[in-house]
C-alpha cells in the first residue's frame, strides 16, 4: 500500500513538474497563451478600425484617406503589434508574421494616400496568418 501511494506521488509529481515546464517560454501553453492574446489583440483593432471606417465613404479623397489613417487605422496596428510583441511571439514563424506585418504597416505609413484605392497590402500576410491558424489577424474568413 505505501509503494502504491509513493509511486502515485511520484506521478503526480511528475505530472505537475511537466505541466510547469510546458508553461515556460516555448511550451505548449506559452504558445496558447500568445495566441489568445493576438486573437483578443487583432479583435480589438479590427472593431476599432470597423467603427472608424464609418467616416470614410466612396467619395473620400486620397488625403481624406491619409488621415483617417493616421488617426485611425495606424494606431490600432501599432497597438495590436505592441501587444503581440509584449505577449513574446512563441515560434520564428510568428516573429516573422509580426515583423512582415510592422513592414507593410510601414510601408503604408510612408504614404497612405498612395494606398486609399490600392490593392490591399495586407493580402499576402492575412495569408499567412490564415495557414498560421489566426484567421482573426488575417483575412477574418471562417
Amino acid at each position: 500500500m505505501i509503494r502504491r501511494l509513493g509511486a502515485g506521488a511520484l506521478c503526480i509529481g511528475l505530472l505537475i513538474g511537466g505541466i510547469a515546464l510546458a508553461g515556460r517560454d516555448g511550451g505548449p501553453s506559452a504558445a496558447l497563451r500568445w495566441k489568445d492574446t493576438a486573437i483578443k489583440a487583432c479583435d480589438e483593432r479590427w472593431n476599432a478600425v470597423n467603427v472608424a471606417s464609418a467616416g470614410l465613404t466612396a467619395q473620400s479623397t486620397a488625403d481624406q484617406f491619409a488621415e483617417w489613417f493616421r488617426r485611425f487605422f495606424e494606431p490600432a496596428y501599432r497597438h495590436q503589434l505592441d501587444s503581440m510583441r509584449a505577449a513574446g511571439p512563441p515560434d520564428d514563424t510568428a516573429r516573422a508574421l509580426v515583423a512582415d506585418t510592422v513592414s507593410v504597416l510601414d510601408a503604408m505609413a510612408a504614404s497612405p494616400e498612395s494606398f486609399a484605392v490600392a490593392q490591399d497590402p495586407f493580402s499576402d500576410v492575412d495569408a499567412r496568418w490564415d495557414a498560421y491558424g489566426l484567421s482573426a489577424c488575417g483575412t477574418r474568413s471562417g
